[in-house]
């Protein structure tokens, strides 16, 4: 990206590359997505540069984009698909630069065991499951859960099951082994064991059905975005300069929610696999070393 490295400290870096990053989103002229450049190859950058596609910035591109789109502006298709190959890789860009950014504040995965399926799931345990795209909210809420965990037990639980679903849960799974009791298709069975003490949301992929699904049980849903709310959910403002302690604020709500469904009934299916996830690209290159240590790259292509 062009950021010197040598003799600086690491703070210092990072408040450079935090500066690039809010520039590849706002940036209206003199430049072009650096994100873009720097991660494919040159004979592609030069055709996005030939064909005019190269974004700018990602919010110049969604602007420009709504503008082009809106009733009785671009009529012509071909100027319309461009358009969309330069909003393509505005996305591109915002995606790569956050998976760049979760791997410097929470580290790159490596191989780890964990379980899988609805059986993760532990009635005598406050079970609290993260769902959506926030890798921020999910970690906070793994780290005030192990704090207190001795809470819970308090209460009566014997502790704090944790558990993903969908995308945030993928995050967790393979950078903190937590199970991930399901996926985006079936993101209300969980609620549906009647043994599920909340389920915190943040942004995408939430169905407004697991609030309704939840009011049959005992079941808190958590919202945590402004802008993505569910009526009759409890909304908790979750923000970088709170963050601990809101996750924290959740918990507490698990805990206390675990104590109204004691009691209860509760079907679990009884059904979970052994997994092995947070295969990143470092801890395959890792792996292959140990088999060709001169030709690590060759080695992955052929497995």
């Amino acid at each position: 990206m062009g950021i010197t490295t040598v003799g600086r400290e690491d703070m210092d870096i990072l408040r450079e590359l935090v500066a690039l990053c809010l520039a590849e989103y706002s940036r209206l002229e003199d430049g072009h997505l650096q994100w873009v450049e720097k991660t494919v190859i040159a004979a592609r950058f030069r055709i996005f540069q030939e064909t005019d596609i190269l974004p700018t910035s990602i919010f110049d591109t969604i602007a420009t984009a709504m503008s082009q789109t809106h009733l009785g502006v671009d009529a012509d298709p071909v100027s319309l698909i461009f358009k969309t190959l330069e909003a393509a890789l505005a996305d591109f860009a915002g995606m790569h630069v956050g998976t760049d950014l979760s791997d410097i504040l929470f580290g790159v995965s490596a191989p780890v065991y964990t379980e899988a399926n609805l059986g993760v799931i532990d009635e005598h345990k406050v079970n609290i499951a993260v769902h959506g795209h926030n890798p921020l909210l999910s970690e906070l809420i793994v780290m005030a859960a192990r704090d207190l965990d001795n809470e819970a037990r308090e209460a009566g639980a014997a502790g704090i099951q944790l558990m993903g679903v969908c995308c945030t849960g993928n995050e967790v799974l393979m950078r903190q082994g937590v199970p991930l009791a399901t996926n985006f298709m079936s993101q209300e069975l969980p609620i549906m064991t009647g043994a599920l003490d909340v389920m915190v949301v943040d942004v995408q992929c939430i169905m407004p059905s697991v609030q309704a699904v939840a009011e049959c049980f005992k079941t808190k849903i958590v919202t945590t975005s402004r802008n993505a709310r569910i009526p009759g959910s409890h909304f908790v403002d979750f923000t970088t300069k709170q963050a601990l302690e809101k996750a924290k604020e959740i918990i507490h709500l698990a805990i206390a929610s675990y104590q109204e469904r004691l009691g209860s009934p509760c079907f679990i299916p009884a059904v979970k696999k052994q997994v092995v996830a947070g295969f990143s690209p470092e801890a395959l290159y890792e792996l292959f070393a140990a088999l060709n240590p001169d030709r690590t790259y060759a080695v992955g292509v052929r497995l």
